[in-house]
């Protein structure tokens, strides 16, 4: 990755640590929305030259692995352990609603970013970069302040080893 788009290197907690596995996620997707906003600035200046295609094809490649991985984190394993909590229905039903949207956003993001990996810069979108990044800011804020610290505390030893578990199968499934 190039100096203008730095990647995440930071080393996340295992998956025996579940919700600090899907906090460290969180930060890794912010570190992805932040190589979005720089991108339309990057085009402007320089076009879709190699840094501009490197940096689209790594968050291109995120949202499409990194990030589903993580919504069925949530929606598969996460969410229905939380099922049983009737005053968590609310929540999780905004969840599922944002997830929804994000991928609403990211379907044709990915088409914006498959543009610039191609080497074209036209038809950058800044307001569905903005309102994808928006929304993903607020969803993440949500599950980081008021899901996981309460689904930490709900959930028995075997409960979140069946979360870590799953987690680790999705991803060697897809690898």
């Amino acid at each position: 990755m190039s100096s203008a788009f730095p990647g995440f290197s930071e080393s996340a907690p295992g998956f025996d640590e579940p919700f600090a596995m899907l906090a460290a996620c969180h930060d890794r997707i912010e570190a992805q929305l932040r190589i979005l906003e720089r991108m339309g600035t990057h085009l402007a200046a320089r076009g879709a030259d190699t840094e501009a295609i490197d940096a689209a094809r790594h968050v291109q490649r995120y949202f499409e692995t990194a990030g589903p991985n993580h919504h069925a984190d949530e929606e598969c394993d996460l969410f229905p352990q939380l099922e049983a909590h009737d005053e968590l229905i609310p929540l999780l039903q905004e969840l599922r609603r944002d997830h929804l949207r994000m991928q609403e956003l990211c379907t044709p993001l990915l088409l914006v970013l498959q543009t610039v990996a191609t080497g074209r810069a036209e038809g950058w979108q800044p307001q569905l970069v903005a309102d994808f990044c928006t929304l993903y800011r607020s969803h993440m804020a949500c599950e980081n302040t008021r899901l996981l610290p309460v689904a930490e505390s709900l959930l028995a030893a075997a409960d979140k080893s069946r979360l870590g578990n799953a987690m680790v199968a999705r991803r060697t499934q897809r690898a």
